[in-house]
């Protein structure tokens, strides 16, 4: 018959061989990219949400999906001025895919950490649900482990049973017609039986319009950065710059804003920044009003008095 084959192992240290050089730069290339996300801070996280969670997102609440969706559904409602375009943000956990334990004191929330826990080409509707489907759907949901785990933003809570016992904050009416964001497959194609029956039994209630989850938070993000700057330039308190606060930004005295200079300021209000990074900044000078998209903000552009 056949002789077994001889298998020889022994342990050897790495280290006793040179390094492969071209191997290295691949590496060291591809680590910047994450280290220049990772540097990137878009937005603080209220101590209410801390620590941020996301593991097991399929099968336990996540309160980086609280963080997450109280922050779009505050972008979503920015403009309202009488009643809110959404009462709450109610979205699957398999759509939060970070699977991270993040240190009790991770209070800036970076472009790495968005980019880990949210697909970018995730996106939501805003349909309209009675509050005794909102409870029995969200409920349906929170068996077993599975992608459609319901979570939620951070002014809805459960009670001891498990049922949605508030929205934004208020006591859950049964009866009331509540505006909400979620995702067309949590309510056609996801576990909680509730809410695909009651949709195919209205099929009209399912809107035509979609919208980024990620470019809209990511903007929002932008906008509260950029109202932050403004802030402190704007020293009279008068909701315009002038060309004598400008200087205040203006470092090479061109009189306009570049991205450096934004970056620099951005440092100063105690943003971490990475310069070379430039997705957000970019962002940023978009909703701060770079029409022709130069890259640098001019005083037609800031309506500078």
């Amino acid at each position: 018959g056949k002789s077994e084959p001889k298998i020889d192992a022994e342990h050897v240290s790495v280290k006793d061989w040179d390094e492969d050089e071209e191997l290295k730069e691949h590496f060291e290339k591809s680590m910047s990219v994450l280290a220049k996300l990772a540097n990137t801070e878009i937005a603080k996280v209220p101590k209410e949400y801390l620590p941020l969670n996301s593991v097991d997102a399929r099968s336990q609440d996540s309160s980086v999906a609280h963080f997450l969706f109280a922050e779009l559904k505050k972008a979503l409602n920015q403009n309202d001025t009488d009643c809110p375009t959404v009462d709450a943000v109610l979205i699957s956990g398999g759509n939060i895919r970070g699977g991270k334990d993040y240190p009790e004191d991770h209070d800036r929330f970076s472009l790495k950490d968005l980019k880990d826990e949210l697909q970018e080409g995730l996106e939501a509707v805003i349909v309209e649900m009675p509050g005794d489907l909102i409870i029995k759907g969200v409920k349906a949901t929170h068996g077993e482990s599975n992608p459609g785990y319901m979570q939620f933003d951070g002014g809805v809570t459960l009670d001891d049973d498990g049922n949605v016992a508030t929205i934004a904050g208020e006591p859950i009416d049964e009866k009331k017609t509540y505006r909400i964001a979620t995702t067309l497959w949590d309510i056609e194609d996801g576990p909680s039986e509730p809410w695909t029956t009651y949709f195919k039994e209205n099929p009209d209630k399912i809107p035509d319009n979609d919208f980024s989850i990620m470019s809209t938070i990511f903007s929002f993000f932008a906008k509260h950065v950029w109202k932050q700057v403004f802030k402190s330039l704007d020293t009279n308190n008068d909701g315009k710059l002038s060309k004598e606060e400008l200087k205040e930004i203006d470092l090479d005295g061109d009189g306009k804003i570049s991205k450096h200079e934004l970056a620099v300021r951005m440092k100063k209000l105690g943003w971490q920044v990475d310069e070379n990074e430039v997705g957000f900044v970019d962002c940023i000078f978009e909703v701060a009003g770079d029409k022709n998209k130069d890259g640098y903000l001019s005083p037609d552009e800031l309506d500078l008095q």
